[in-house]
């Protein structure tokens, strides 16, 4: 008899263990795994998606257990009703809930997409060390500013207690200086001091460091979008980077500047081309630099500009809206004509912070490609349209495959817009 219950109970417990990895690989939980941990409700547009794809088994209960919405699809929309965030339980067959999820709002966001090439003139905050250089001293051919530890790279922020604004007035402290110069650095992201003895040099008599400094910088980009409420813009979607040291470029003060466009060098497998242009850093201005951040530059412009081809402005996607398949870059190549060409998104990310590398594109248009080869530099921070909205921004070509470049989410630059530029700060 004992044997007889303990055999039963066995076999009870078999398939009772059966049917748990039975359900736990049914229909039922492989959808319940597919449900993300944040639902989106747009102002714009409906969310019959969300009801189509949970086919009635899930409901989504509020907090006050006497509402509850019959699908997903009625719930959001009386979320959109609110305007605002909340939380939501989801109720299996009606019966047991199984899981909390965010539901979150997203209100109706238009501005300016750019496409027309621009100059950027930064001065730096700060000396960049690019190099040294020997000169004859009592003590030889040396470079006192390399003796004494400055590496290339450094940014060189203070000389005595002296805040730095250009090459000039460090050339001048240390000519008139009597014994060792107090430098205040930045390296590493650190602020260190350095004490360096200029020496004099034979052919002159003045002292000087032997080192070769950078005061500015400068280059040509694709404007991204414009704020339209406030004349902010964003622009290149990447930092920047002297060529010489590969060291962020920290931002004093800058301006934007209408760039006329000399010529493009075709993009090569392993050869990134550029477009070539040029303009004048004292007539030309159209606005100010204002931060350089990881995810691009930015300012504000001096006078409204209105995108020819979207002269009324277009609607901001959000980073979930992205889907692989058809899009549009728009971007000016000759002539200072913003132009749209095809392209598709071959890759998305998701992303729920402020990162790069939301999205890979392929350009497929063939004008575009007959005179760039893909993407070229100076083509970052083109704007990336699909399905009628702002959706990304492209910062960098793929060295390899030429076709190929990634973009940074666009409501990534809208945010730093907002914010005062303080995501993504470089120094």
């Amino acid at each position: 008899m004992k044997k007889t219950r303990k055999t039963f109970t066995k076999v009870i417990g078999a398939l009772l263990a059966a049917l748990i990895c039975l359900y736990n690989t049914g229909s039922d939980m492989q959808l319940l795994r597919s449900i993300p941990d944040d639902l989106y409700t747009y102002e714009d547009k409906g969310d019959s998606h969300y009801a189509d794809y949970y086919d009635g088994r899930f409901r989504l209960v509020t907090d006050d257990d006497s509402e509850v919405a019959l699908s997903f699809d009625q719930s959001l929309s009386q979320l959109k009703n609110n305007g605002s965030n909340s939380t939501a339980r989801v109720r299996l067959h009606d019966i047991v809930d199984v899981k909390t999820v965010n539901l979150k709002y997203r209100e109706s966001i238009t501005v300016m997409p750019g496409g027309r090439c621009v100059g950027i003139h930064i001065k730096t905050d700060g000396l960049l060390v690019v190099g040294f250089g020997q000169f004859d001293t009592d003590k030889g051919y040396i470079s006192p500013a390399k003796q004494f530890g400055l590496r290339a790279g450094d940014i060189i922020v203070e000389a005595n207690s002296k805040n730095l604004k250009s090459a000039s007035q460090l050339s001048e402290i240390v000519a008139q200086s009597t014994d060792s110069v107090n430098l205040l650095i930045w390296r590493d992201g650190k602020l260190k001091n350095i004490m360096v003895t200029p020496l004099a040099d034979k052919s002159d008599g003045v002292r000087k460091l032997g080192v070769w400094i950078r005061d500015d910088t400068a280059g040509i980009g694709t404007l991204s979008m414009i704020d339209v409420s406030t004349m902010q813009y964003g622009v290149l979607g990447h930092g920047i980077k002297d060529a010489d040291t590969g060291t962020p470029i920290l931002a004093r003060e800058g301006s934007l500047l209408k760039a006329t466009i000399l010529g493009v060098q075709k993009s090569e497998k392993g050869v990134p081309g550029e477009i070539r242009g040029t303009f004048n850093s004292s007539c030309d201005i159209i606005g100010s630099v204002e931060a350089c951040t990881d995810y691009g530059v930015y300012g504000r412009l001096n006078s409204p500009w209105s995108n020819p081809l979207y002269p009324k402005g277009i609607q901001l996607a959000y980073p979930e809206e992205a889907r692989v398949g058809k899009a549009q870059i728009l971007t000016s190549v000759e002539n200072g004509e913003v132009k749209a060409y095809n392209c598709k998104i071959v890759k998305v990310y998701n992303q729920t912070v402020c990162a790069p590398r939301g999205m890979v594109i392929e350009i497929t248009d063939d004008e575009l490609l007959s005179k760039t080869g893909g993407i070229v530099q100076g083509m970052s921070g083109s704007p990336l349209i699909q399905n009628g909205k702002l959706i990304g921004i492209v910062t960098h070509v793929l060295i390899n495959e030429p076709k190929k470049g990634y973009c940074l989410y666009a409501y990534w630059m809208y945010r730093i817009i907002k914010e005062d530029y303080n995501i993504g700060m470089v120094g």
